[in-house]
């Protein structure tokens, strides 16, 4: 199992690195190691992952009563467009691959770029 998960670790990887070379027009390795944060299947999905593990929303969250708890969501979708526009983090999608996201501080796209 540790191996199939190495092998679809190092595709994600290696797809990862691509969608950097093309929209960054860049072949700095290291560049792409210090600003790559990771693969998600949708924008909600970095954005819950965000708030739970960079934020602890989840543990926040039960600190309010119960009753309260039933009325409170969080949208991922939301939080990934906000931190996203604020120039925290690019977030490049790719079709039937899901999104890449890469540190907004250290990621720049040349002019005329893919958007």
């Amino acid at each position: 199992m540790t191996e199939i998960l190495s092998t679809e670790q190092t595709r994600l990887d290696e797809q990862a690195w691509q969608v950097f070379r093309y929209h960054s027009a860049s072949s700095d390795r290291r560049q792409f190691e210090a600003t790559y944060v990771g693969h998600y299947a949708t924008r909600a999905a970095f954005g819950e992952t965000l708030l739970r593990d960079t934020y602890g929303a989840d543990a926040r969250l039960q600190q309010l009563p119960s009753w309260l708890q039933g009325y409170v969501q969080l949208n991922g979708d939301a939080v990934a467009d906000d931190f996203e526009r604020a120039g925290h983090y690019q977030l490049l999608a790719v079709a039937e691959q899901g999104i890449y996201v890469f540190d907004g501080a250290t990621f720049s796209k040349p002019a005329g770029a893919p958007q």
